[in-house]
């Protein structure tokens, strides 16, 4: 039977960024942490004697399960109820919110993550470029790029490296590792599993619009042999200005559509709040399961954790693949400009010299 855990709940001050509080055992915790930019949100059902409690909108908090720290983040909502539970906190913490901003810089024989260190100066985003990227590119061109955006292809041209954004605000960068960040046994009475495999291959081709080159828009195909014909689809890397880099970025998504594709969760009981969101998984097991690979790593995409009843349950919904968002695609989908328009925007606007309204020469086809 597992231990009774420890929940802590600290607040701080919006104003002072002091801790004013600090409550235990509150009635049920349900957090739910995704990895890359994902939200993390927290929800927080207290007793009635907190009721009191000079709790704020804008205030932030720390959840710390068994001392792990599992949850930062700022009150969004309070909801007081006459009826059941008395005062429940809804907090959350949103990258994608925080740091919606974009880039414009044009990197030349850099890394991945030299160039990485580069586009996230004065971003407000934590980065120590270590491990650090050995290939560096001829050249990348970032024009008002989505600052997530601009990471996620980043990881892609390294060779689908992983990344995530913490509750802190930090970045964690790195390849993939063949030893993971966590070895679970998944005991008997101890767990439960539901596991999916899924075939990825929706589109028969992939079509990549990049930047400008020579005055056109630069562009490449990949093909992919398991998929339904005749359906392709578009997805947009303008940053991508030299062949090595297009190279790069054809590699990564030919590993992605060669690689397994599982989604499943398991849930642990009275463990795992120390599994990181973002955190690479192996599991072993008494004997063998159907549809679990035995040996492979799974990589955590949600973490939640659930206290109740003064009982913990951790269920880590995991994936196979090598995204760090919901879709693989999806920080590729972020400038869908025809090519025209986008090519008339890296030329500029055109204006009419004032001078030759006094001219007696035709504008027209004439």
């Amino acid at each position: 039977m597992p231990d009774k855990p420890e929940i802590q709940i600290e607040f701080f001050s919006t104003e002072f960024q002091t801790k004013w509080a600090a409550l235990c055992a509150p009635r049920k915790v349900t957090i739910k942490s995704g990895f890359g930019a994902q939200p993390r949100r927290a929800w927080i059902e207290l007793y009635n004697e907190h009721i009191h409690a000079p709790i704020r909108l804008g205030d932030e908090l720390l959840v710390k399960v068994n001392q792990t720290a599992c949850f930062r983040g700022r009150v969004r909502q309070l909801r007081l109820d006459s009826q059941g539970d008395a005062l429940t906190l809804y907090a959350q913490w949103d990258p994608a919110q925080e740091f919606r901003m974009f880039v414009s810089q044009e990197l030349t024989g850099l890394t991945a993550t030299e160039a990485l260190e580069a586009l996230l100066q004065d971003s407000g985003i934590q980065y120590l470029p270590q491990p650090a990227h050995d290939l560096p590119f001829a050249r990348l061109e970032f024009q008002q790029h989505p600052l997530l955006a601009a990471i996620d292809l980043l990881a892609k041209l390294a060779g689908n490296w992983r990344w995530d954004i913490d509750d802190n605000a930090a970045l964690r960068f790195r390849p993939f590792d063949p030893v993971p960040d966590h070895l679970v046994n998944l005991a008997l009475d101890q767990y439960s599993v539901d596991l999916w495999q899924h075939d990825e291959s929706a589109a028969s081709a992939i079509e990549i619009n990049a930047g400008v080159v020579n005055g056109e828009e630069f562009t490449a195909r990949v093909a992919s042999e398991l998929a339904r014909p005749s359906s392709v689809e578009r997805i947009y890397a303008r940053p991508i200005v030299t062949q090595d880099a297009m190279n790069a970025l054809l590699a990564a998504i030919k590993m992605q559509q060669t690689a397994p594709h599982y989604s499943h969760h398991v849930d642990l009981l009275g463990q795992g709040q120390s599994i990181q969101p973002g955190d690479a998984v192996q599991f072993t097991f008494a004997s063998p399961m159907p549809l679990f690979p035995g040996g492979r790593q799974f990589r955590v995409a949600m973490r939640e954790i659930i206290y109740a009843h003064e009982a913990l349950r951790t269920r880590l919904h995991l994936t196979s693949a090598f995204e760090s968002s919901a879709g693989y695609f999806d920080g590729m989908k972020t400038d869908q400009r025809p090519a025209a328009r986008y090519l008339d925007g890296r030329v500029g606007a055109f204006q009419l010299d004032v001078s030759s309204l006094d001219s007696e020469s035709h504008l027209d086809a004439a």
